[in-house]
């Protein structure tokens, strides 16, 4: 059986694929649309009104409508990042509101990342219609509130768990991208939180492990 359009509480309107030339910087608007934005890589600092909000790779921001939103600084230079705008049905914009939180630490970014390119693509070849393209949105709002996303237990587990592999492998041809990669989780995800438990980076880890 058809699913009705009319079911589905989201309505996806248009997205893109932003990689930064390191210059220049978000411009200040209001739109009547929220807008999500999913960051690849690098640094985004933007604020919301009067909220400020710094994203690093496998966060995610939403944006509501009829708030005025801007950038904080010039774009990084690494900065790469999709943008999705869409609506919300109006009996449904409350518990929307409540369910998803406005910014989102991915642990497992890559399943959203294939949804955005499919998204993306449908778009430019003319393949998507409203259907497929609300149900592509729906999967990528509901990954936001995925069990684990933006848990501090356990962000630092998974720290815990980079370290202990760099202990056992540092006197090998050992790579960060291995260390994401045996954990299968984003190698630019891992290294943020690496800094944050443990306050240096993975090669400087990597390094003074050696070194000792």
């Amino acid at each position: 059986m058809p699913i009705p359009e009319e079911s589905v509480p989201f309505k996806a309107s248009n997205g893109g694929y932003f990689k930064s030339t390191g210059k220049g910087s978000h411009p200040a608007r209001k739109i009547n649309s929220f807008e999500l934005i999913f960051v690849e890589s690098g640094c985004l600092n933007l604020y919301e009104n009067d909220i400020e909000f710094t994203l690093s790779a496998g966060d995610c921001l939403i944006l509501y409508p009829n708030r005025e939103h801007g950038g904080l600084s010039d774009y990084h230079a690494e900065l790469k990042f999709y943008w999705l705008h869409f609506s919300v049905a109006e009996d449904y914009q409350e518990h929307f509101s409540k369910r998803i939180s406005q910014k989102t630490s991915l642990h497992t970014p890559d399943r959203i990342t294939t949804w955005f390119r499919r998204f993306l693509n449908d778009q430019e070849t003319g393949d998507s219609f409203g259907l497929q393209a609300n149900l592509l949105l729906t999967l990528i709002l509901t990954e936001l509130v995925r069990p684990g996303n933006d848990s501090p237990v356990k962000r630092h587990s998974l720290a815990d768990m980079a370290y202990d592999h760099l202990k056992l492998n540092y006197s090998n041809d050992i790579m960060i991208a291995d260390v994401a990669e045996h954990l299968a989780c984003n190698v630019d995800y891992l290294g943020r939180i690496f800094r944050q438990a443990y306050g240096m980076t993975m090669n400087q880890c990597l390094n003074k492990l050696r070194l000792a």
